[in-house]
C-alpha cells in the first residue's frame, strides 16, 4: 500500500511550480485530479521545446509529461455555473485543493476557501502565489527566473571577473516553491488527522526561494560580508569545483574540504614543487590563494581523461565524480539497478522513458503507475463514476459545456 493511497487532491496547478506538488503526492499515491478547462490549458502543454512529430500539439511537452505522471485529468468550464458546481461537489469528496494561481482568483471562479469550506469543512487548501496571499505584492506575477532573481538567487551566480549574474536554470525557484508546497499539504493533512480542522495554507515562491540563501543571510548578519557571484567556486574552501578534463566537453567535480583531502590531491598529482608551499598546507591559506590554486589544479586535469582521474582521485581519498549527462544518466548501471528510470506507454507519444519518484518508503521504487493524462482523458469517469451523475445529468453538462 502506498503511504497517500486512499486521499484525493484537486490540483488547479500550471507550469512546474503547480503541477509538481501534485505529482510529489501522486507519486506517494494519492488520487491527484488535474483540472483544466479547454480555454486555460495548462501552459506547459504547448512550451518551447515541444515535439512536432506529434499530431496533437497539446499532448508533445515533454516538460508537461514529466511534470504531470501520475495523475487523472479532467476539463471543467469554470465560467459556467454548472462547473463551479461541479467543482464544489467533487471538493465535498476530496481531501485537498492545491492551486497556484494569483491571489484572489479561486475566489473570483466562485471556489474560494469560504465556498470549498462550505463544501466539506475540513478541507485543506494550499495555494501558492508569488508573493503570498496577503502584503504589498501580493499581485505579483512571476515565473522561475523572475522569482529567483527577485530573491536574490542570481546574485550569486556567475563569474566575478564578468560581473554579469547568470540564470538559475533549471527551474530551482519553481521546484523549491513547489517541494515546500508538497510539504505543507503533508503537515496540514497530518494536522487534521489529529484536530479534525482543514485550513488553507499560504506558500510563497520568493519566500521559499529566499530560504535557498540562508548561508549567503548568514554571512552578512554575522559577518557583514555581502557574497557576489560565484563563479567555479565554494565560498570557503579550495580546491571545490568543477575542472576540465580531455576531450570534448568533459568535466569533474571534485571537492578538497580538509588537510587530509589536500594531501591526497597531492600525492594524485604527483606532490608537484608549488603543491609544497606552505601557505597551502591549511584550509585558510589554500582559500587565501585559490585564483592560482584552482588555475594549477585545473591545467592538472585538462590533460588527463575523465575514466583516469575519477579512479586515481578516489583512491588518493578525495571526493570526486564525473559531471554526468542526462544521457550518461540513463545508461548508469546504479541507476538501473534501483530502477531510477522506467518505460511507459503514452497514448499519444507511445513509448516513453521517465523517472520514478526519488524514494524509496519500501523494498521497491515507487513506480509510475500511469502517464500524463491527455486533455480531458478522465473528465467522464471521475464525474461519472466518482461523483456518481447520472447519465443524462452528465450528459447535460457535456452539451451545455460545463464539462467537455
Amino acid at each position: 500500500m502506498l503511504p497517500l493511497e486512499g486521499y484525493r487532491i484537486i490540483e488547479f496547478g500550471f507550469a512546474v511550480a503547480g503541477g509538481t506538488p501534485g505529482l510529489l503526492l501522486a507519486d506517494l499515491g494519492a488520487e491527484v485530479i488535474k483540472v483544466e478547462s479547454r480555454e486555460h490549458l495548462d501552459g506547459l502543454r504547448l512550451g518551447v521545446g515541444a515535439r512536432k512529430d506529434i499530431p496533437d500539439p497539446e499532448e508533445r511537452n515533454p516538460h508537461f509529461h514529466w511534470v504531470n505522471r501520475n495523475k487523472l485529468g479532467v476539463t471543467v468550464n469554470m465560467k459556467h455555473p454548472r462547473g463551479v458546481e461541479m467543482v464544489l461537489r467533487l471538493a465535498a469528496q476530496s481531501d485537498a485543493l492545491v492551486e497556484n494561481y494569483s491571489a484572489g482568483t479561486l475566489e473570483s471562479l466562485g471556489i474560494g476557501y469560504a465556498a470549498l469550506r462550505a463544501a466539506r469543512p475540513d478541507i485543506v487548501v494550499v495555494s501558492l502565489t508569488g508573493a503570498g496571499q496577503t502584503g504589498p505584492q501580493r499581485d505579483l506575477l512571476a515565473y522561475a527566473n523572475v522569482m529567483s532573481s527577485l530573491a536574490g538567487l542570481e546574485a550569486l551566480i556567475g563569474y566575478p571577473d564578468e560581473g554579469e549574474p547568470l540564470l538559475a536554470y533549471p527551474a530551482y525557484s519553481d521546484m523549491s516553491t513547489a517541494t515546500h508546497a508538497a510539504l505543507a499539504t503533508l503537515l496540514a493533512l497530518f494536522h487534521r488527522r489529529r484536530t479534525g480542522e482543514g485550513q488553507h495554507v499560504d506558500v510563497s515562491g520568493w519566500e521559499s526561494t529566499t530560504s535557498l540563501l540562508g548561508p549567503a543571510l548568514m554571512d552578512y548578519a554575522l559577518n557583514k560580508r555581502v557574497q557576489g557571484l560565484q563563479g567555479n567556486r565554494h565560498q570557503s574552501v579550495a580546491p571545490h569545483g568543477v575542472y576540465p578534463c580531455k576531450g570534448e566537453n568533459r568535466w569533474i567535480a571534485l571537492a578538497v574540504e580538509d588537510d587530509d583531502a589536500w594531501e591526497g590531491l597531492r600525492r594524485a598529482m604527483g606532490d608537484p614543487e608549488w603543491a609544497a608551499d606552505p601557505a597551502l598546507a591549511d584550509g585558510y591559506g589554500r582559500v587565501q590563494r585559490r585564483d592560482d590554486l584552482e588555475t594549477r589544479v585545473a591545467a592538472w586535469t585538462r590533460e588527463r581523461a575523465v575514466e583516469e582521474l575519477v579512479p586515481l582521485l578516489e583512491r588518493a581519498g578525495v571526493t570526486v565524480a564525473p559531471a554526468a549527462t542526462p544521457t550518461e544518466l540513463a545508461r548508469d548501471p546504479h541507476f538501473r539497478q534501483r530502477g531510477v528510470f522506467m518505460e511507459i506507454t503514452h497514448p499519444r507519444t507511445g513509448e516513453e522513458v521517465t523517472s520514478v519518484a526519488p524514494w524509496q518508503v519500501g523494498p521497491e521504487p515507487l513506480r509510475v503507475r500511469r502517464p500524463t493524462p491527455v486533455v480531458g482523458e478522465h473528465t467522464r469517469y471521475i464525474f461519472r463514476e466518482v461523483l456518481g451523475l447520472a447519465d443524462a445529468e452528465a450528459d447535460a453538462l457535456e452539451r451545455e459545456k460545463a464539462l467537455y
